[in-house]
């Protein structure tokens, strides 16, 4: 079985691809961090970081298309958005 793969994907500008992904951590107190994270790929900036508590528990995919949304507004649409989400 023959096997060809395509050629990855680099920006040229900012705003032609955005990544985001959950990054979660835990502080000395024992309280657990999570956040959504929306980087412009070829800038390395940081458009988006939203926190959720513990108290709020999960965030829900209408968060993170609202904060998608809000940064589109702001910056411009990407013309690309690559997410990495733990499986359910």
């Amino acid at each position: 079985m023959i096997v060809t793969r395509r050629e990855r994907f680099e920006p040229k500008r900012t705003n032609e691809a955005w990544s985001m992904d959950f990054v979660a951590d835990g502080l000395t107190t024992g309280q657990h961090v999570r956040a959504l994270t929306i980087v412009d790929v070829f800038s390395r900036e940081a458009l988006a970081i939203r926190s959720v508590s513990a108290f709020e528990g999960r965030m829900s995919s209408v968060s993170a298309i609202g904060a998608l949304r809000s940064v589109g507004r702001r910056s411009g649409s990407s013309s690309t958005t690559a997410a990495s989400f733990p499986a359910a």
